[in-house]
């Protein structure tokens, strides 16, 4: 039955993604975001994580609403976590950190 609600949970994400509205759309992509970064900021190995994205930068980023990616990338240069050009990369479900800082990440895992 699990397998069976997650096939079907799959189908309306992508109908809302095909047909949904705009609110509908960012509402889905919210919620990706809020439970991705809630799996994997949780337990020890989380707990390094949330402290590494508070200290070096970082954010959980689902969709293609370009505007709103690079309202996040922008914030993360006033907080100077970033200068003007750098940039980010994906790392895993949805977590873009600095570029500069990919290696020392990994170490902490």
């Amino acid at each position: 039955a699990n397998k069976e609600v997650k096939e079907l949970t799959k189908k309306v994400e992508l109908a809302i993604k095909l047909w949904g509205s705009d609110e509908e759309v960012k509402q889905l992509n919210k919620e990706k975001e809020e439970e991705a970064k809630a799996k994997a900021t949780k337990g020890k190995k989380g707990s390094k994580i949330n402290d590494f994205i508070k200290n070096k930068g970082g954010f959980f980023f689902f969709g293609s609403d370009v505007s709103e990616f690079k309202k996040r990338h922008a914030n993360l240069i006033e907080n100077g976590f970033l200068e003007e050009g750098e940039k980010v990369t994906h790392i895993q479900a949805g977590l873009y950190i600095p570029v500069k800082h990919k290696e020392e990440f990994f170490k902490i895992l």
